[in-house]
């Protein structure tokens, strides 16, 4: 069959087999729209909560423990045994540290830590360089919390809060707000941004998975079957019949 768009069937032009067709050039068209738009699924990470609890308990397990083995021990060598048992704690000035143990309670002021970190935490805070991704400016977040896709929430990223966002606002919820004593408020919004996590992990296999399916529904193939005539002497060849004949020469 030498038919090109454009000509006239001479004669009619039926199918022997099945055969499926898909629009390779309205694919990619739909793909790079879909990829755009398609919101990228992010987890909340229940775990990285947890652990940050685990992380502020420890600490204030350990400057009690310090404080009630070590009762004549200098102050100096009470911040070194801390920074021993969490060096995590490191680039905080040691007289900063040595407040932790000036105070009789430091009860009160870790559950008012605890609060403000749990409120931004819980919330879901996004990596610095996720933030910046240029593609959630037209796809948004779609954020799941728990595996069930119907607890799943899209949200444009001008609304999340990222890690440096969230530690710009510790200084005015800690150092401002007269919650803190002076004398531990800087202490404490450094352990405070020391603790400051990532609780929104990007899935990229979920992402694909959802780019994928809106690929596959919106470009289900053409399906001619066995015996369908495409052309009829006199008819036109069109770009689409065109197609088909091309599969079948290949055939």
């Amino acid at each position: 069959i030498n038919l090109k768009p454009g000509d006239i069937a001479d004669k009619e032009i039926k199918l022997k087999k099945q055969i499926e067709i898909v629009d390779k050039e309205k694919l990619e068209q739909y793909k790079k729209i879909i990829v755009a738009t398609t919101p990228r699924v992010f987890v909340f990470s229940q775990e990285r909560v947890a652990d940050f609890l685990i992380k502020l308990n420890s600490l204030k397990k350990s400057i009690y423990a310090i404080s009630e083995n070590n009762p004549t021990a200098s102050i100096d060598k009470k911040v070194s045994l801390l920074l021993l048992e969490h060096p995590w704690l490191k680039g905080i000035k040691k007289d900063l540290i040595a407040s932790l143990f000036t105070r009789q309670s430091i009860d009160d002021d870790f559950d008012r830590l605890k609060f403000i970190l749990l409120r931004y935490l819980e919330g879901g805070i996004l990596d610095d360089k996720m933030k910046k991704w240029k593609v959630l400016e037209s796809s948004g977040l779609l954020i799941r919390k728990g595996v069930s896709s119907e607890k799943s929430v899209r949200v444009a990223v001008k609304n999340v809060i990222s890690v440096s966002e969230v530690r710009k606002l510790l200084r005015k919820d800690i150092l401002f707000s007269g919650d803190f004593d002076k004398e531990i408020a800087y202490c404490i919004y450094e352990i405070a941004k020391r603790l400051v996590v990532p609780t929104l992990i990007y899935n990229k296999e979920e992402t694909e998975k959802s780019i994928d399916a809106k690929l596959r529904e919106k470009m289900k193939p053409v399906i001619y079957k066995a015996g369908q005539v495409i052309a009829r002497p006199g008819d036109p060849i069109t770009m689409e019949i065109y197609r088909v004949i091309q599969i079948i020469k290949k055939d």
